[in-house]
C-alpha cells in the first residue's frame, strides 16, 4: 500500500470539480438532526470568531466508481453527512442569492456546486445521488428551486419514522439559518460572503491494494477564509 501527497483544495471546489458523488444503497439514510446542523453552523461561526486558523470538517473516504457523462462517480464511504449537508447549506444560498434579485449569481451557484442542465435539456442532472430512500426529496427540494412553505407542507406530510424526515427539516432548517444569518448584516449583498463560507483545505491521499482504491480526505475550513467568496475556490 503507497500513499501520495496532493495539493490541498476546498470543498468548494471539491464540489464543483468533473466528479459526481453518490451514496451507495447500502448506507443509512440521511440523519443529521438540526441540533448537528446548528453545531456545524456554530463550530464554523465560532472559529472565525476565535481567529483559529483551521476548523477540523473531518474525514471523508471515497471510492472510484464508473464514468458517467464524461463525470467519474465517486462512491461516499465516509463523509455522506457531512457532505450532504454542505450542499444543503449551498442550495439554501443559492435560494436566498434568488429572492433577492441576485438571479445571475444563484443560477452559478446552481450550476457550479448542485446540478447541471445541459442545453436543450429540461432535467438538471444533479452532482451528487443519494441513496434509493433520499434521492427523490433531495433532487425534488435541494438540487431543485422550491419555496420553503412547499419543503414545510412535504413535512408536515411524514412522521419521525419516515426515510426523509430528517433530510426534510435539515432543508428547512438552512434555509431557516441562512436568512438569520444574512439578517445580522442587513441583508446586505456582501452578508454571506462576511459571515459564512463553504470552504476548507483538504489534504488527499491515495490508498491503494490490490483490492480497492480509496481517497481519504482530511478536510479543513481555514477560519480566515470565512466567506462565501473563499468557498468557491
Amino acid at each position: 500500500m503507497s500513499a501520495v501527497n496532493t495539493p490541498t483544495t476546498g470543498i468548494g471546489r471539491l464540489l464543483s470539480e468533473n466528479y459526481r458523488y453518490r451514496v451507495p444503497h447500502h448506507q443509512r439514510d440521511y440523519a443529521w438532526s438540526e441540533d448537528q446542523i446548528e453545531q456545524l453552523f456554530d463550530d464554523i461561526l465560532g472559529a472565525q470568531c476565535e481567529d483559529q486558523k483551521e476548523y477540523f470538517l473531518g474525514l471523508m473516504v471515497f471510492i472510484p466508481g464508473e464514468k458517467k457523462n464524461g463525470f467519474e462517480v465517486l462512491d461516499i464511504l465516509d463523509g455522506q453527512q457531512r457532505l450532504v449537508t454542505t450542499t444543503i447549506i449551498i442550495a439554501s444560498i443559492r435560494h436566498w442569492l434568488l429572492e433577492h434579485g441576485k438571479e445571475s449569481d444563484s443560477a452559478k451557484v446552481q450550476e457550479d456546486f448542485i446540478g447541471i442542465r445541459e442545453y436543450g435539456e429540461s432535467e438538471t442532472e444533479p452532482r451528487m445521488l443519494l441513496n434509493v430512500n433520499n434521492n427523490e426529496i433531495f433532487y425534488d427540494y435541494v438540487v431543485s428551486e422550491k419555496p420553503l412553505d412547499e419543503i414545510e407542507l412535504a413535512a408536515n406530510k411524514v412522521n419521525r419514522y419516515n426515510p426523509n424526515y430528517n433530510l426534510l427539516k435539515a432543508i428547512i432548517f438552512c434555509r431557516k439559518k441562512i436568512t438569520e444569518i444574512a439578517k445580522v448584516g442587513g441583508l446586505e449583498p456582501g452578508v454571506l460572503r462576511r459571515h459564512f463560507l463553504i470552504s476548507s483545505n483538504m489534504s488527499e491521499i491515495m490508498l491503494r491494494s490490490s483490492n480497492s482504491s480509496f481517497r481519504v480526505s482530511p478536510t479543513h475550513i481555514p477560519s480566515s477564509k470565512l466567506s462565501m467568496q473563499g468557498a468557491w475556490t
